[in-house]
């Protein structure tokens, strides 16, 4: 605990600087347990940790057409170029763009890697590309389950129906334009 070293939670696994969980880790293991089971029962509806006080919620987010978009742009921009910035991709999008969390959502199904980081104070490179399964995704040859289910930020799993990358756009927006064809 000296270290200075972030570190999470024991109840909902929110990371913390050390100095903010003293008080819990002093607290006896079984107070823990009860702390968990209590914190995972109510993930779904949204709860508030009783150790640290943050809210803790289990989020359940569909494949929506701006991710699906924004993964058509990159695959396109990708063809012959390894890694693509976030800035060349939305360049390529068509249309008006709203608020896309693509670069948040599109890796929880595989779809899009990030090249490392070697800056510190940048969260990501800016820098990313889709993988074997986001360009199959994209031409048509698989489907993917259309919603991620995430807590803290960690893939739990997948349900819904299977979705096409047509499905992922909606009515919205025209594949076949999309895709130049």
């Amino acid at each position: 605990m000296t270290s200075g070293k972030p570190l999470n939670c024991r109840v909902c696994d929110v990371v913390y600087p050390p100095s903010t969980l003293k008080a819990l880790m002093a607290l006896p293991s079984d107070s823990l347990l009860e702390a968990r089971v209590d914190v995972k029962a109510g993930l779904d509806e949204g709860t508030t940790c009783p150790c640290c006080d943050q809210f803790a919620k289990r989020y359940r987010r569909p494949l929506n057409s701006g991710a699906a978009r924004w993964l058509i742009s990159l695959v396109l921009l990708c063809e012959g170029h390894e890694w693509a910035h976030t800035s060349d991709v939305i360049k390529g999008l068509t249309g008006a763009l709203s608020g896309t969390d693509a670069t948040t959502l599109l890796p929880h199904w595989d779809l899009i890697e990030a090249k490392p980081n070697d800056d510190s104070k940048k969260r990501t490179s800016g820098f990313w590309r889709p993988t074997d399964k986001g360009v199959d995704f994209v031409h048509g040859r698989i489907t993917v389950q259309k919603t991620v289910i995430r807590y803290n930020n960690v893939r739990e799993g997948f349900e819904g129906d299977e979705i096409t990358i047509q499905d992922a756009l909606g009515d919205k927006f025209n594949y076949g334009e999309l895709m130049g064809r």
